[in-house]
């Protein structure tokens, strides 16, 4: 009787206890920014889709590596873009060390937040733009930068350029001379 008791508890634990509680729970997302890996840049969930990092939008900045990482709602992710404000004087280029010479901002889809550069810029201006579909935008840059794969177009090309990868030099000689 006292295993069937403690079975129920535990379901019961499990399910929730019977609350009403929907709201939802926390959860962190994490990426990288690059032309070159980009530190010292704002990185924020862009709720209201204006392509800015508002006060009330949450955010951070990005560390060594371009790496950031975000306390968010967990319906937030896959949700909204992120948006990277890099701020000149302030965001240091890791390809060449040295403070940015101008502000600009990069972006990212809602289907790919976890890495932001200028070619997800470019298929975030497409989908936002044009109103492709997100595949589609992402075909669309793959073909215009001459890449083999569109999946290219949203992946780390910093670090997949250290294995050999061609197309990942590409996308980065292409994303320096952009910025």
């Amino acid at each position: 009787m006292r295993a069937i008791i403690t079975i129920c508890a535990l379901a019961a634990v499990i399910a929730g206890c019977g609350s009403d509680d929907t709201s939802v729970q926390p959860s962190v997302l994490e990426g990288r920014v690059a032309d070159g890996y980009l530190r010292a840049a704002k990185v924020c969930v862009d709720r209201n889709s204006n392509n800015a990092c508002d006060e009330s939008e949450p955010s951070t900045e990005s560390q060594d590596g371009g790496q950031w990482s975000i306390q968010v709602d967990g319906g937030d992710i896959g949700q909204y873009p992120i948006v990277v404000e890099a701020i000149a004087g302030i965001t240091i280029d890791e390809d060449d060390g040295l403070p940015i010479g101008q502000d600009y901002i990069l972006a990212t889809p809602k289907e790919a937040q976890s890495f932001v550069s200028p070619l997800t810029t470019l298929v975030k201006y497409e989908v936002d733009s044009y109103g492709k579909s997100y595949q589609d935008a992402k075909e669309s840059i793959r073909l215009k930068a001459g890449l083999s794969h569109a999946a290219n177009v949203i992946e780390d090309f910093v670090a997949k350029k250290t294995t050999g990868d061609s197309d990942a030099a590409k996308a980065h000689a292409l994303a320096q001379a952009g910025m």
